[in-house]
């Protein structure tokens, strides 16, 4: 008996099999343009986490600022700008300290003045340390990196003797909020500020249709903040366009000491000037209350 398939069939097959190789060839293609995609995605991940890298034109320092240059293990120079306030003002020291984390696009000699006036006018001794590839900083950064160099310039900056190193404040903005959350994790401070916060950055590669393992610094602060229990002050702008908001709702619901303040801005700030008063009423606020913080000695 034969078991040759009827002419008709034969036939119609022979009549897919065209439609079959062009398929094939336009999921071959489909593929590899995504892969091409992925992989411009992902060459370009220096310029989207680290826009504000790279050789620049620095401003001086304000008058009376301490510039720090540290030298960290990999020869790679980083500069860190410090002031303490006025004695007369706050009395003689020690005293609480505010660390300062920019921006992704940011710079520390941008608006720096008033940073350093509004800061050490809350009786803090304010520090605004420069991320490597930053500025007048060497190196290239990253979030191993950058977070690396943020421990030790810490740790020698709670050793100054104008420090008191129990009250230490992370003040962290967009980028910013993810080195303050891996620095939490590695030097705990006694509180936490986090203007605009990510969650992780990781899962942003699903805006842009890639899979989150591509991403190179992936700022995982939901694990890096798990189980940190000091009081924190969540920021969030509700129309924000590059944090998501929902990632601040989760960091409040994270931190067990967590206050959230929604205020009706984009990622950069207010338009409306009540909204501005209102967020600036809530984060002093929430510094001077670190500041009258009594510690256990």
């Amino acid at each position: 008996m034969s078991s040759a398939a009827p002419a008709p069939a034969r036939a119609l097959d022979a009549s897919r099999a065209p439609r079959r190789r062009w398929a094939r060839r336009a999921l071959g293609l489909l593929l590899g343009g995504y892969a091409l995609y992925c992989g411009a995605l992902y060459a370009a991940q220096p310029l989207l986490f680290f826009p504000g890298a790279g050789p620049a034109t620095t401003l001086p320092a304000p008058p009376g600022v301490s510039t720090l240059r540290l030298t960290h293990p990999d020869g790679v120079e980083t500069d860190l700008w410090l002031r303490a306030p006025d004695p007369l003002a706050h009395g003689e020291g020690p005293y609480p300290l505010v660390v300062v984390l920019h921006g992704n696009g940011d710079r520390i000699d941008r608006g720096a003045g008033p940073t350093l006036d509004w800061l050490n006018g809350l009786g803090f001794v304010a520090a605004l340390p420069e991320y490597r590839g930053y500025g007048r900083s060497g190196g290239e950064p990253s979030e191993e990196a950058v977070t690396a160099d943020l421990v030790r310039a810490v740790d020698q900056l709670t050793a100054l003797p104008e420090v008191d190193a129990q009250r230490v404040v992370y003040f962290g903005t967009s980028l910013g909020t993810c080195f303050a959350g891996q620095l939490a994790a590695r030097r705990a401070p006694a509180g936490l500020l986090l203007r605009t916060p990510f969650l992780r950055t990781d899962l942003m590669a699903l805006r842009h249709y890639a899979p989150p393992f591509l991403v190179s610094n992936p700022f995982r602060n939901d694990l890096a903040l798990a189980g940190f229990t000091a009081p924190t002050l969540i920021v969030q702008h509700t129309r924000d366009e590059v944090a998501p908001p929902e990632d601040a709702t989760a960091l409040a619901e994270l931190l067990p000491q967590a206050t959230l303040v929604a205020i009706d801005a984009l990622h950069n700030g207010p338009e409306d000037p009540r909204e501005r008063a209102r967020e600036d009423a809530a984060v002093v606020a929430f510094l001077r209350a670190m500041r009258s913080a009594s510690v256990d000695r």
